[in-house]
């Protein structure tokens, strides 16, 4: 009892937190409705034969997946979200620094943070603004409550809370321990996550590239007792059975991940699932797949449109927004040391601009964390800009920090993306490619007069297919890992990787009718 009451609580915690506007009851009458229809199929299943037998788990299971649904996306949100808690914590302190009014803070953070934590302080500060929260403390508690009390936020709180009534010293002091606790947290989530993925990397290398080379070898004797008389499960297995399974892998994966910064807004990885179908097509093109040359051609037609839609969604204001964020903290230590020099803001502003070249206007950055910051400068300094000049500083070193940690963990994570890369652009497709050479030798030995057997082409186009799926996979995965644009690097791995695959493909062939 008291354990359903405990998952009821999980539940009701979670609705409240995706504000769907339902309850508790709801959801668990959609659960049962949901596994009540899929016994509809199963009834069928069964009348045709008592192999189907197992799959009367399947309800069950659809029970368990719909009615904790809710929890698993909160908890998912709310671990996307602790990565933007350091960079929000920056907006915070910096503000604080300038001004120790913690609404103004919370004004300044919630119009500059970026990603879910950022939306969501909007809606909480509305609620102060509109006398629904009593003060601005309650606002920060329990917005800190709502994301579960994240410790790299939790834990500089009251820090945070007790610099506005410090002296100016002090409270400069105060902030920076509050950001080095934050960044420490950081730092050891990334180590505990660094020791928990290497297995499931190497279970999805099992499952990715491994387990569909093995099931290849069991084939000729699948075909030779007549279970392959028909293509079907082998379209099936690499066409939706283990693409699915690396996915929920890879999600699985992410999910664990501790995000150092908001991610990339990019050409989506949904993508993944426009690709899906093309293993399926199989019926459809069979009949025109009738030689290995015409299977490459076709792969390369789709690699080609898919990676000229990537190259056309690239946005270059998002590109010179990353450059401006990451050369920031320079140019606001040199903006800094110019006005503590008692320079005008504006001569300053353009020395610091002539000598960070290249990157255009500061004050017309695409980025937001850029232009808050120096609207906020500006501010100041029309009050005292040596006072300005102080703030910039502080806030460069602030910056620098948190890139700091951004570089380490991106070092930290380098080893399994580098293998990742690997597997996705040059082993995977090698591997694959050589098997289906392998296929066909077989195949010219004597194996064609076994009805249940694929010609070496559909096998190639089939496996190829699964190859470019697995590539676009992995190469999601990384962008993920890495925090990079995924724009560019699917326009450019695509085509590598299947270049690795038909350099395989023909060289493997040649290799083989020499040796045999």
């Amino acid at each position: 009892m008291g354990k359903r009451w405990k998952e009821d609580g999980e539940l009701e915690e979670s609705l409240r937190f995706l504000r769907w506007g339902i309850g508790v009851g709801e959801v668990k009458a959609f659960a049962l409705l949901s596994s009540l229809l899929s016994l509809l199929p199963l009834f069928f299943l069964l009348l045709l034969s008592p192999k189907f037998l197992p799959l009367l788990l399947l309800p069950p299971l659809v029970y368990w997946w719909v009615g904790t649904y809710p929890i698993r996306l909160m908890e998912r949100e709310r671990e996307r979200g602790r990565g933007e808690a350091p960079r929000l914590l920056c907006a915070l302190s910096s503000s604080l620094l300038l001004n120790p009014n913690l609404e103004v803070a919370l004004s300044f953070a919630a119009e500059n943070a970026e990603g879910k934590m950022g939306s969501e302080l909007k809606r909480e500060l509305s609620g102060f603004f509109l006398g629904v929260h009593r003060g601005a403390e309650e606002v920060l508690r329990r917005f800190s409550e709502r994301w579960g009390n994240p410790p790299e936020l939790s834990k500089p709180l009251p820090l945070l809370l007790a610099s506005v009534k410090m002296g100016e010293g002090d409270r400069r002091r105060a902030l920076e321990q509050a950001l080095e606790t934050s960044l420490e947290e950081v730092r050891e989530r990334l180590r505990d996550f660094l020791g928990w993925v290497r297995l499931p990397l190497f279970l999805l290398y099992s499952f990715g590239v491994v387990l569909p080379l093995c099931l290849l070898t069991l084939v000729p004797v699948l075909g030779s007792t007549g279970l392959l008389s028909s293509p079907l499960p082998l379209v099936m297995l690499f066409g939706l059975l283990l693409p699915s399974m690396l996915h929920f892998l890879g999600s699985w994966i992410l999910s664990k991940r501790p995000l150092l910064s908001p991610p990339p807004d990019s050409p989506s990885a949904g993508i993944f699932f426009f690709l899906l179908p093309l293993p399926l097509s199989f019926f459809l093109f069979r009949s025109l797949l009738s030689s290995e040359p015409r299977v490459l051609v076709f792969l390369w037609s789709v690699v080609l449109l898919l990676s000229l839609y990537f190259l056309s969604r690239r946005d270059g204001g998002e590109h010179r927004s990353l450059e401006m964020e990451e050369d920031f903290p320079g140019f606001l230590q040199e903006l800094g040391s110019r006005l503590r020099e008692g320079r005008p803001m504006e001569e300053a502003l353009r020395r610091a601009s002539e000598n960070r070249g290249g990157l255009g206007r500061w004050e017309d950055s695409p980025s937001r964390l850029v232009k808050g910051t120096l609207s906020l400068l500006f501010g100041l300094a029309k009050r005292s800009g040596r006072a300005s000049g102080e703030a910039a500083l502080q806030l460069s070193s602030h910056l620098r920090k948190l890139g700091e940690v951004e570089r380490w963990g991106k070092q930290e994570l380098a080893e399994i993306s580098s293998s990742m890369r690997s597997v996705a652009l040059f082993f995977s497709p090698l591997i694959i490619s050589l098997t289906c050479q392998m296929y066909s030798v077989l195949w010219k030995r004597g194996m064609g007069f076994l009805p249940g057997f694929l010609p070496p082409p559909l096998l190639l186009f089939l496996l190829g297919s699964y190859q470019l799926i697995l590539t676009l996979f992995l190469l999601h995965l990384l962008s993920e890992m890495e925090g990079k644009e995924r724009g560019s690097l699917f326009a450019s791995g695509l085509p590598l990787s299947l270049s690795v695959f038909t350099l395989g493909t023909m060289g493997g062939g040649t290799f083989l009718s020499f040796l045999t």
